[in-house]
């Protein structure tokens, strides 16, 4: 007969028993799940170039034609806008999910396409090659675009490039479809007349100036903001009265003014003109002394400070 020691003692060991037993199988039926998910989001190199690293795990459809669409927008985007990417390739994500709609994101120059059907449409087109946008001027010019009319939540800007750059490189019915679709936002429509109206010429200066400034979108003021969007939009400014037409007439900026005042968020005429004319007298007194802490001030948005700091010209 057994003593009561040794029946509590047998009962713990069994009880040790079948802990060991659970924690053996919960161990097992976990790796099972860790392998089931990783076969079925296991991500590979697709392609690779000098402009574009592309990685994916759609494993239900023939991707092949993302890649040369990629690299072919890349490069019209840098034909267009005249400069590199700092920091080249640029990774590029294409993710098979479950989603009801096609969805993109970008993180320190990267970029990543969602979508449950990889089927070459208008959706798949316009978010990857407008993603590739958002990289393009994040890294060539700045990150912090105002984000209540350059890159809201339908970022108007990037998908009106989007479309243009479609339509440059043999998906111009896409393209034109989303100009179609997006058209009765507001916001879209005046990026679509100013692309209309300006072209590629206006943006390529635009950019070009702001790279030549130095301006940091992140140190002019909250986002969005007045000082930053007026910023943006004189540098806009900018872009067209340093374009010209093919036959060297120069551009004017009066129907920059009539397509943004009304639509653009806390667009201020009187803080724009105090802008360019900071940035004019910056640009007569660039060599001399007094014209350090001025830059300072202008970078930093005090762009009425610049015109106490310098004399009248």
């Amino acid at each position: 007969m057994k003593s009561k020691n040794q029946s509590t003692s047998n009962n713990f060991s069994r009880k040790i028993l079948i802990i060991i037993i659970i924690f053996i199988a919960i161990i097992y039926m976990g790796k099972l799940h860790f392998t089931s998910n990783n076969s079925k989001n296991k991500f590979s190199e697709c392609y690779g170039s000098d402009y574009v690293e592309i990685y994916s795990n759609v494993e239900d459809y023939d991707i092949n034609w993302t890649f040369s669409m990629m690299e072919n927008a890349y490069l019209k985007l840098k034909d267009n806008l005249g400069y590199d990417v700092p920091n080249l390739p640029i990774k590029i994500t294409f993710y098979q999910i479950q989603t009801y709609r096609v969805l993109g994101s970008t993180d320190k120059g990267e970029l990543s396409v969602y979508a449950a059907d990889w089927v070459i449409n208008h959706y798949i087109t316009g978010f990857s090659v407008q993603e590739l946008v958002n990289v393009y001027t994040g890294e060539v010019v700045s990150s912090g675009w105002p984000k209540d009319w350059w890159v809201n939540e339908k970022s108007p800007a990037a998908i009106m490039m989007s479309n243009e750059i479609l339509k440059e490189i043999n998906y111009g019915e896409f393209g034109k479809a989303r100009d179609t679709y997006f058209m009765n936002d507001p916001l879209f429509k005046m990026f679509h007349e100013i692309f209309q109206e300006y072209g590629w010429k206006m943006f390529a200066s635009m950019f070009k100036n702001l790279k030549n400034d130095q301006i940091d979108f992140t140190q002019l003021g909250p986002n969005p903001g007045t000082i930053l969007t007026n910023y943006v939009v004189a540098y806009m400014h900018i872009g067209v009265k340093q374009s010209t037409f093919s036959d060297n007439t120069e551009l004017s900026d009066n129907n920059l003014t009539m397509i943004m005042q009304g639509v653009c968020p806390g667009y201020n005429e009187t803080f724009i003109d105090i802008v360019l004319e900071a940035r004019r007298l910056l640009k007569i007194y660039n060599d001399q002394d007094s014209n350090f802490e001025a830059w300072i001030q202008y970078r930093a948005g005090n762009a009425e400070a610049v015109i106490d700091l310098l004399p009248p010209h």
